[in-house]
């Protein structure tokens, strides 16, 4: 089977584009694909990472503010 360059083609015999072309942007596709949910789960990532940062220190604040507290009403309670 041997491909004649110098043959016509019909109109409605091939496709506007050539295989190589519709290739690339099969592999364009998909790397935006990939890239954009790797980008997506690094961002999920780093916002779940900061919401548990700052739930620790609220958490730390609070707990040394009841501390400060309780320290407190034991001295006033001291005779």
């Amino acid at each position: 089977m041997t491909h004649n360059s110098t043959e016509t083609h019909q109109p409605g015999n091939h496709l506007p584009f050539t295989r190589d072309a519709a290739a690339g942007f099969m592999l364009g596709a998909l790397g935006g694909i990939v890239g954009f949910s790797f980008s997506y789960l690094v961002a999920c990532f780093s916002v779940s990472a900061l919401r548990a940062r700052r739930l620790r220190r609220r958490e730390q604040r609070e707990l040394t503010e009841l501390i400060e507290m309780m320290a407190f009403s034991e001295s006033e309670h001291e005779p």
